[in-house]
């Protein structure tokens, strides 16, 4: 087995950890759920342009190729999306790879148990490190989480880098589900949802690689998280 194909492998495991999460934490949603008012119609024009602008993203930028990465049925189920965004890529020439991940749910409450600290420690994996990280990107500053998870510390090749964040309606993105928590308390933003970005990385990679590897997928998504951030601010076209 070549270290292309150690890491495709690693990649992969990664992508089906994260739709095999435990549903613990939504336990009580939909039951929660019918104690919140309707949706607007703002809302919907809403979830519609930013569904719309999810779909135009590409799967060939600059060096790098994706290809889908499937989404059991189950997740679908219990996390309604509005959009998902999973995929595997590959740097052409270069052999670098990761997965990507991006979910944007009408309620934020439905993507609890997709959340890191969560899911991956359900699928026997240990959290290393927890760091609070922050990037600049196009002149904007990201705010998110580092998280490195190891299923054995004795095999260093058995572990995974993950930078996660979240994307707001209120025009900032959070490091954990806490703000998302009190986004959706404030009625006027509820009935928009919230957005989660994971770019996983294997552990074979350097530093100065996921730096350069998150800004360029940071930069490529940008459309996107300017649309979750701005509702009210997306015309129909």
């Amino acid at each position: 087995m070549t270290d292309a194909d150690v890491t495709l492998s690693s990649s992969k495991r990664a992508s089906r950890i994260a739709w095999s999460c435990t549903l613990a934490l939504l336990v009580g949603v939909a039951i929660d759920r019918l104690f919140f008012s309707r949706p607007t119609a703002e809302a919907g024009i809403y979830h519609e342009m930013v569904s719309g602008t999810a779909n135009s993203f590409p799967f060939h930028f600059d060096r790098w190729l994706g290809i889908e990465a499937p989404v059991p049925q189950s997740a679908i189920t219990m996390l309604k999306p509005n959009f998902i965004i999973s995929r595997h890529y590959h740097e052409l020439g270069q052999g670098r790879q990761v997965s990507l991940l991006v979910v944007q749910c009408k309620d934020s409450r439905d993507i609890l148990g997709h959340y890191p600290p969560v899911c991956y420690v359900s699928q026997g994996w240990t959290v290393q490190s927890a760091k609070p990280r922050d990037w600049v990107v196009d002149g904007e500053t990201i705010r998110g989480m580092r998280y490195v998870f190891v299923s054995d510390p004795e095999r260093t090749n058995r572990e995974l880098t993950l930078d996660n964040f979240m994307v707001l309606p209120n025009g900032q993105t959070a490091r954990d589900m806490d703000e998302v928590g009190r986004t959706a308390q404030d009625s006027r933003l509820k009935h928009f949802g919230a957005a989660q970005v994971q770019i996983v990385y294997n552990g074979s990679l350097s530093e100065s690689d996921r730096t350069e590897i998150f800004h360029a997928f940071a930069h490529e998504l940008q459309p996107i998280l300017v649309a979750v951030m701005r509702p009210g601010r997306n015309e129909p076209k």
